[in-house]
């Protein structure tokens, strides 16, 4: 299979494959499965969205999982903030392999600013009202 090289320009959110098409962010991240909120939130790294996108081969989209467990973990190492982190539990909620979901939220729980609140969102499938 050949490989699709990629350019993204996060001046414009544009991304140019190697045969001349072009595709913006919002249609990649479709593309893969992300929820729209991982926009909105700011939550996609252009550093990690730049190693994603040059490494995508057509038809990764059928296991996307893989993408976007890698980019909540990016995240986890971060040390994030609470209010990261209750995103994240949002976003895992909102994923649609539920399966990978789970193993985030347990991973979720071992971070460093993990806390009560946190773990009710995590215990009720649901974000405090923002």
């Amino acid at each position: 299979m050949d490989r699709v090289a990629w350019v993204l320009d996060t001046g414009t959110d544009l991304v140019t494959f190697s045969t001349e098409r072009v595709m913006d962010i919002e249609s990649y991240l479709a593309l893969m499965h992300f929820h729209p909120k991982w926009k909105e939130y700011g939550l996609v790294p252009a550093d990690q969205l730049q190693l994603l996108m040059e490494s995508y081969e057509p038809g990764m989209e059928d296991a996307s999982e893989h993408d976007r467990n890698g980019v909540f973990h990016w995240w986890l190492k971060q040390s994030p903030s609470k209010d990261v982190l209750l995103k994240l539990v949002e976003l895992s909620y909102l994923d649609a392999d539920q399966l990978m979901a789970d193993d985030v939220r347990r991973h979720i729980t071992k971070s460093e600013r993990f806390d009560r609140e946190v773990a009710q969102a995590i215990a009720h499938g649901a974000i405090r009202e923002r």
